[in-house]
């Protein structure tokens, strides 16, 4: 099997997350017909590998729901034949095949939240499973506007946006993001450390009370995912 080129973004992100099974998170893509079975998952025609060692990436996720606005996970996998298919429960998530912007022998699926709670996430291929897990958070679309205006709003402080929204802007959108929970997050925006790693490009502490901090990680949570183009 082909070691995957693996995207940056997800790299930097994945290994700051607090979950020691999350490492890094490969690129790619998937060309072919999909169909929808009852599960929820998708089935499809991918990058072809003689042999099956899924890596699934990442192996913990996190995500939210308001109801209101659309939250997105991607999820790659590395090692699987033409006969991939990634299923979780329907009732807490949609699960479309992606594309990267990047190229490699990955497969990649968008995993669109549908409710709050924990689900498992299964890819199989040629008769072999490897699990991982997607944590929803519950969210309100008042959190989600309360981190908007936090990330536009300049005062003492650059906005959020003034860095982050130009064309080659530090990702913390989906892509990057997904792999660090909530609290983990929160630390990143306040204290510009990420896991043990400090921020040294540009001051990162930035100033933000309890609800201002809940509401930014809402709305980031609900940013689509760069990079990663749905079907």
């Amino acid at each position: 099997m082909r070691i995957p080129s693996f995207l940056p973004a997800i790299v930097a992100a994945l290994a700051l997350s607090c979950s020691s099974s999350s490492t890094t998170s490969p690129p790619g893509g998937s060309s072919g017909t999909t169909s929808t079975p009852r599960d929820g998952g998708i089935t499809g025609d991918g990058g072809v590998s003689t042999e099956v060692d899924l890596i699934v990436l990442p192996q913990a996720a996190f995500t939210g729901f308001d109801g209101v606005h659309p939250y997105k996970v991607p999820i790659s996998v590395a090692g699987a034949a033409s006969d991939l298919t990634l299923t979780g429960d329907a009732a807490f998530v949609d699960i479309k095949r992606a594309t990267s912007a990047l190229t490699g022998d990955e497969q990649w699926f968008l995993v669109a939240a549908k409710k709050a709670g924990k689900v498992t996430l299964v890819a199989t291929s040629k008769g072999k499973k490897l699990e991982a897990t997607l944590t929803i958070a519950s969210y309100t679309p008042a959190q989600w506007t309360t981190g908007e205006t936090r990330y536009k709003a300049a005062g003492a402080e650059p906005s959020c946006a003034s860095c982050h929204s130009k064309s080659d802007g530090p990702d913390h959108s989906p892509t990057s993001l997904s792999p660090i929970d909530d609290e983990s997050a929160k630390l990143i925006i306040t204290t510009g450390v990420k896991g043990t790693i400090p921020i040294t490009s540009v001051k990162h502490k930035w100033t933000a009370t309890p609800d201002e901090l809940v509401g930014l990680v809402t709305y980031l949570r609900a940013l689509p995912p760069k990079g990663i183009t749905e079907k």
